[in-house]
């Protein structure tokens, strides 16, 4: 089975990702658009970050061109009947997904292989909302996708083996390293990534901490581990509402005390402390993004109430 059409479900950071880096490689690409909002404000934006690249030496105008040429935008799910592979890359949740995959089941080829970018949730649950689940499978791209060589590729006890070795086959003609696991939450990166990160919050702030301050933490690991950014600055880069959905898919998943998600992460998402994208996390970027300073506000957090 040669993949020379791919559907990506999502308009999000990732998917939009996704489709960008395949489109670079004269893969025909539908983008399909699951939630509400303009796909024409999407498809600007897109083009504007493309221009940007041209205009800062990054991409030829040449390749732009190429780019845009092998892309289609819709909100509508039967566009995807001539996908050899289609995507589901929408927000990190068991029920959205399930509810996503069984409404585009009707509307996927027969003979598609159907995939799934989640990174925390089984894929054998996810499996069970479309008719074909030996078709379905885990292809787990990092971000950003144009930089990381990394393809997590999952299945299930009822995925083909035909299927496993057309997605492993797939994923190392688009330039990228396959490491196929089994299906399980976290899979193998985000498995040891999110227990780290959980664990950093229990060093600076937990009731046995061993320092009250996020920077010696993150120099600790990029100095003694080589790690090019420390656990705090990953969380505020990935976003601290994404890390609090990652934890709790995982604890949820496999019931291991230490992926129960500490309630100063739900604390954060609910004063607005995401990260980099709202400014402000574990450090706060507004003065300037350059050289953040520790948000010192997050310790009064420890002390609020859980309702």
């Amino acid at each position: 089975m040669e993949i020379r059409c791919v559907g990506i479900v999502g308009m999000g950071h990732m998917g939009v990702g996704i489709a960008r880096y395949l489109a670079a490689r004269g893969i025909r690409v539908t983008l399909l658009k699951w939630t509400k909002g303009s796909v024409d404000e999407v498809r600007r934006k897109f083009c504007d970050d493309l221009i940007k690249d041209v205009d800062r030496g990054k991409l030829i105008t040449e390749n732009m061109t190429e780019i845009i040429n092998c892309l289609s935008w819709t909100d509508k799910p039967v566009s995807l009947v001539e996908c050899d592979l289609v995507i589901e890359s929408i927000a990190e949740g068991k029920r959205v997904k399930r509810d996503c995959l069984r409404k585009l089941d009707k509307f996927i080829r027969a003979d598609a292989i159907v995939a799934t970018n989640t990174s925390t949730l089984k894929i054998g649950v996810l499996a069970q909302a479309i008719s074909r689940p030996e078709l379905f499978i885990g292809l787990h791209f990092f971000n950003p996708v144009h930089r990381m060589a990394l393809v997590e590729v999952a299945y299930t006890s009822k995925t083909s083996t035909d299927v496993l070795h057309y997605a492993v086959k797939f994923v190392r003609s688009i330039g990228k390293e396959p490491v196929v696991v089994k299906s399980s939450p976290g899979f193998i990166v985000n498995h040891l990534l999110v227990a780290q990160m959980l664990e950093a919050i229990r060093l600076v702030f937990g009731p046995r901490s061993v320092t009250e301050d996020v920077i010696s933490v993150d120099r600790a690991m990029k100095l003694g581990v080589n790690h090019p950014l420390g656990p705090f600055e990953l969380m505020d880069l990935i976003g601290i509402d994404v890390i609090h959905a990652m934890a709790g898919n995982m604890y949820a998943g496999l019931q291991e005390k230490h992926f129960e998600p500490p309630l100063l992460l739900e604390h954060m998402v609910e004063h607005g402390y995401l990260g980099r994208k709202s400014g402000i996390g574990f450090y706060n970027y507004r003065p300037d993004p350059k050289k953040p300073e520790p948000n010192t506000a997050v310790r009064g957090l420890m002390e609020e109430p859980s309702e």
